[in-house]
């Protein structure tokens, strides 16, 4: 891959400018516009020279009457908005992550999940509304503004290509991936975290089989279910562990459940009782307690 061309000292101020400003205001379903950028930007006298350079450089795409970011640009904008903070970046990455189970997320689930205190999450809380991160509501709770969304995709796509390089080209232990990849993923640069992703032809999924965001955002979607919540019979394959602590990891991968592999529920004991079920290409029969089971998300198999 040919290196992008270095944008020339006299530009390199006010094209900053310009990607910060197409960033924010591309965030919406409102298109962009010359006019948009030539009012927001005031201050850039040459301001069509700045574009063409930004264009020339491949961090913009000017059509007809349509102003974009190319995907280096957006890297380079969201790097220059949000430079890495690890605090920052675990808030919003725990608000995204609550919020797929509720609209907005309470101050007391931040807590619980960033283990601090309540006053401590309603300050941070304050300080990412005025970075346009967060929609905070004084007793709703708080909720991701698409630039958070984003922010919170990024970290996560570091975390789970981390933890998949680890397990693939490092030899780690499954159990071992998390507490090391928590680290890394404020450390790394976005060229080293593109350069995994190259290394590993661009996986869908991470060792725990967590879908791993691209490096647009997009998500990828499955049909999952709880294994204690499969019908009797059905034929299925170990897609997702929700599990994380190391010590229940071990031993769902001790009883056969490896990722892809092919299950089935034979029998379950009532009142949340334990389940026997089928393993295996050879369908071996292994007991395994209810809430355990419910820590592993199946695909069935059609």
């Amino acid at each position: 891959m040919q290196p992008h061309p270095q944008t020339k000292p006299a530009y390199a101020a006010e094209i900053r400018e310009l990607l910060k400003i197409i960033y924010v205001q591309t965030q919406t379903d409102e298109p962009l516009n010359h006019a948009h950028l030539v009012e927001a930007l005031p201050a850039i006298v040459d301001l069509d020279a700045v574009l063409a350079k930004a264009v020339h450089d491949k961090l913009v795409i000017h059509r007809t009457d349509k102003i974009k970011l190319t995907e280096l640009g957006q890297q380079t904008a969201l790097g220059l908005l949000l430079p890495q903070s690890e605090s920052v970046e675990n808030f919003v990455k725990a608000v995204y992550t609550l919020q797929q189970d509720s609209d907005r997320v309470s101050t007391n689930a931040l807590r619980d999940v960033l283990n601090i205190t309540a006053p401590s999450v309603t300050d941070m809380a304050k300080r990412l509304q005025e970075a346009g991160l967060i929609d905070h509501r004084k007793y709703y709770g708080v909720r991701l503004t698409p630039l958070g969304e984003r922010v919170a995709l990024r970290t996560i796509r570091r975390h789970r290509l981390i933890e998949l390089f680890l397990v693939q080209e490092l030899g780690y232990a499954l159990h071992e991936v998390h507490i090391e990849a928590e680290g890394l993923e404020h450390a790394v640069s976005d060229r080293f975290v593109d350069a995994i992703d190259n290394r590993l032809d661009h996986p869908h999924f991470d060792p725990h089989g967590d879908p791993i965001p691209a490096a647009d955002g997009t998500i990828s979607q499955r049909d999952l279910r709880p294994l204690s919540e499969l019908e009797l019979g059905t034929e299925a394959r170990v897609s997702r562990y929700l599990a994380e602590e190391s010590d229940i990891l071990q031993h769902i991968l001790e009883r056969g459940f490896q990722l892809n592999t092919p299950v089935a529920v034979r029998s379950r004991d009532p009142f949340n009782g334990p389940l026997t079920i089928s393993v295996g290409e050879d369908a071996v029969e292994t007991v395994l307690g209810y809430n355990v089971a419910d820590l592993i998300l199946v695909e069935v198999v059609e």
